[in-house]
């Protein structure tokens, strides 16, 4: 971890006794108690640390328990400065269950990661929110749901409420619906916001239908945030990405790429089969497959500004600069990966029909709370557009803090070389990788203006000569041709 990014951390911390001890005084609470993890063991009642399931059962039962003390009522659940390094609390017991209302902030996705052991079944999943349950969760990943005999939601199943802010719901896999997320009951509202949720994967056991990604029936806004590769098999009529049931589902400035939905009928992104489905500044398009799959199932209502890749029979995409069939080529996204934030965005490439082409709708930041719009002098915007992206991300751009590098690898011919791993390490020898996206373009964010990098690429195919430069503005036109003798073939 860069000093950087651990000054955040206790900055961090430090805030949230200051604005304790603050209401403490005042005589005021924001919460009615707030409860400090302090063991990255799953512990159950033994012991004098406050683990996190110690801490949740606490909080549901406003009493003490285990090394935990009581809650009473709208409770907080916070982290010591254990926390302010990478850590994993692995739930070895059962699945987290949330009651009454709950606070839980993480320190970061990228920080802490709550991942489930328990062997698959059909309760092995990360969190379970009951009907008369609240729970904010911030600042974590989650991750290892496993259920089987046809229940789905294996990183969480939301009869409640459920709001999740900076978190990361990743490699889950249900055998019913919603590899990630369900949110089963209709009329309870919630939102997802600066979130990632990805490579969870629906089995199919439950015939047809259904959502990888999310399956809802829940009124649920989604702003800033990132569905990608999640993956739902099935016989029919299924969604990669999102399936919405029922309930109305709301989708602003939010990428939804690279999912995949099996069999006839499907959408690998957003499958719309009841309820209501409103769009403003996302991208839906690239999804797998989707020369065959539209990207897109249902009948939608757009504010404007999307971009739609295969709109197949699918209706409403008739907003204000909304863009549709757009080509994945032209779509051009980087692949999934840290680009700065607490959860991996995909950040459009510098010809993506993605940028300046889009509105914010007033929402001042991006999905890494990067602000937005960033009008490019050199790209016209949409009408009626203020320059800002379409999509999750803000495209990097030279600020007091960096600036980016992005270019292409392509092979002997000229096409794009996906997948292939592009280093580069700075002048005191520390190094970041980034993966190609399939037409072989990638980008670095945050370097350093000023400083000299040396850049390597490698793919199992070909060799390529490392390049060095001295970066004092962005860069977007770094590439890498293999010559003559470099060729591995």
């Amino acid at each position: 971890m860069n000093i950087k990014h651990l000054s955040r951390v206790y900055l961090n911390i430090i805030f949230l006794m200051v604005l304790t001890i603050f209401f403490i005084h005042s005589g005021q609470s924001v919460y009615a108690a707030t409860i400090i993890v302090n063991t990255t063991v799953d512990e159950n009642g033994t012991g004098t640390n406050c683990s996190l399931r110690e801490a949740i059962n606490a909080a549901n039962t406003d009493a003490a328990f285990g090394g935990c003390t009581a809650g009473a009522g709208a409770d907080l659940i916070g982290f010591s400065a254990l926390f302010s390094t990478a850590q994993t609390i692995q739930s070895s017991v059962a699945e987290f269950t949330i009651n009454t209302a709950i606070t839980i902030n993480g320190p970061g996705a990228n920080i802490l990661t709550l991942q489930n052991v328990i062997p698959a079944g059909p309760n092995s999943r990360v969190f379970r929110v009951g009907t008369a349950g609240v729970l904010n969760l911030n600042g974590v990943a989650v991750t290892g749901g496993n259920t089987t005999a046809g229940n789905g939601g294996a990183g969480l199943l939301v009869s409640g409420v459920a709001n999740l802010t900076n978190v990361y719901v990743n490699g889950n896999t249900a055998d019913g619906y919603g590899g990630g997320l369900i949110y089963e009951t209709a009329g309870t509202t919630s939102t997802i916001t600066n979130t990632t949720i990805s490579n969870n994967s629906s089995n199919g056991s439950a015939a047809g239908g259904g959502g990888s990604g999310i399956d809802n029936s829940a009124n649920l806004t989604i702003t800033s945030s990132t569905i990608s590769g999640n993956t739902k098999t099935g016989a029919s009529g299924n969604g990669g990405g999102i399936f919405n049931f029922s309930g109305n589902l709301a989708l602003t400035s939010t990428t939804i790429t690279d999912n995949s939905a099996a069999g006839a009928g499907s959408g690998g992104g957003v499958f719309r089969f009841g309820g209501t489905v409103s769009v403003r500044n996302t991208i839906i398009a690239a999804n797998r497959n989707n020369a065959t799959t539209p990207d897109v199932i249902g009948a939608y209502t757009s504010s404007g500004y999307n971009l739609i890749g295969n709109l197949g029979t699918a209706t409403g995409f008739t907003g204000t600069a909304d863009q549709t069939n757009v080509s994945n080529a032209n779509v051009n996204l980087s692949s999934l990966g840290f680009n700065g934030g607490q959860t991996p965005t995909h950040v459009p490439v510098f010809n993506s029909f993605a940028v300046d082409k889009g509105n914010n709708f007033g929402i001042l930041t991006d999905q890494r709370a990067t602000t937005r719009p960033f009008d490019s002098p050199t790209v016209p915007n949409a009408s009626g557009g203020n320059g800002t992206d379409i999509g999750a991300v803000e495209i990097p751009r030279a600020v007091a803090a960096g600036v980016f590098v992005s270019g292409r690898v392509s092979d002997e011919a000229g096409g794009g070389v996906g997948r292939a791993v592009v280093y580069v390490t700075d002048q005191n020898g520390v190094t970041r990788t980034v993966k190609t996206n399939s037409f072989g373009n990638f980008i670095f964010t945050d370097l350093q203006a000023g400083q000299t990098y040396i850049f390597t690429v490698f793919a199992k195919q070909y060799q390529f000569d490392p390049q060095v430069v001295t970066v004092s503005e962005n860069v977007s036109d770094l590439n890498f041709t293999p010559q003559g003798a470099n060729l591995k073939r």
